[in-house]
């Protein structure tokens, strides 16, 4: 599904229907930073699967007759009755209380093995690391990652769900098992076939296998649920 101003705009009203872009997203089960995306346009299409499944329903109480046309599957006019979806109703959705987790440098996340610790125990052992505070609510094993962004005194901090799975679309954190670099990108998958897109100065190239032709090419790979965006002061 391609994000279109249509799409955009009938996305910023649910949001602001469900409070913000936190909770929209885990009402949705998408991360929070794939919708940035799409809102800014840095992601320009919607996996057709998570439109259908879970993005649509979400938008269709909001939609107008002319958006309702306009963003149903193949241009064609879907008769969904509203009242199904305003069974769950976004107003009703919880309030996330702020999160803090330990913010963490790629080197430490380097030697993170799964295979022989548990992540929420890697993580406690770095209690006296600095923290990131999240409106998403966390788990012991989520951390924080800093990315400085060229040109800008910004940088940004993201919540990086340790133990959580991706799904198609998302923003992801993962270790390539044969070289040991770390890679910031966006994450698809299409059957067995995975990619992996970078971002946020992973590189330009993507990397793409066969699950069934190489098993094991990830040590681990885990979603980016938030962004949030800090000034650096002199």
């Amino acid at each position: 599904m391609n994000v279109t101003q249509d799409v955009k705009n009938a996305l910023q009203r649910t949001i602001d229907a469900y409070g913000n872009v936190s909770q929209f997203a885990k009402a949705v089960g998408v991360a929070h930073s794939t919708v940035l995306f799409w809102l800014s346009g840095k992601s320009p299409n919607i996996n057709g699967r998570v439109w259908m499944k879970k993005i649509r329903p979400a938008l269709l109480p909001f939609l107008t007759p002319e958006e309702e046309r306009l963003l149903a599957p193949d241009y064609k006019v879907l008769r969904e009755p509203q009242a199904l979806y305003s069974l769950r109703s976004p107003f009703a959705a919880p309030v996330s209380k702020p999160s803090d987790v330990p913010l963490l440098t790629l080197d430490q996340i380097a030697n993170l093995d799964v295979s022989i610790e548990p992540i929420a125990e890697f993580i406690a052992r770095r209690k006296d690391s600095r923290t990131c505070r999240f409106s998403t609510e966390t788990k012991p094993s989520y951390f924080a990652l800093q990315y400085e962004v060229p040109g800008l005194p910004v940088a940004l901090n993201a919540l990086i769900g340790g133990g959580d799975y991706p799904s198609s679309g998302d923003f992801v954190l993962a270790k390539i098992r044969e070289n040991g670099s770390i890679v910031t990108g966006r994450f698809l998958r299409d059957g067995e076939k995975i990619s992996l897109v970078p971002e946020f100065g992973s590189g330009t190239t993507s990397i793409t296998w066969d699950l069934r032709t190489t098993p094991g090419y990830l040590c681990w790979i885990f979603p980016i649920l938030e962004l949030s965006s800090i000034l650096h002061t002199k």
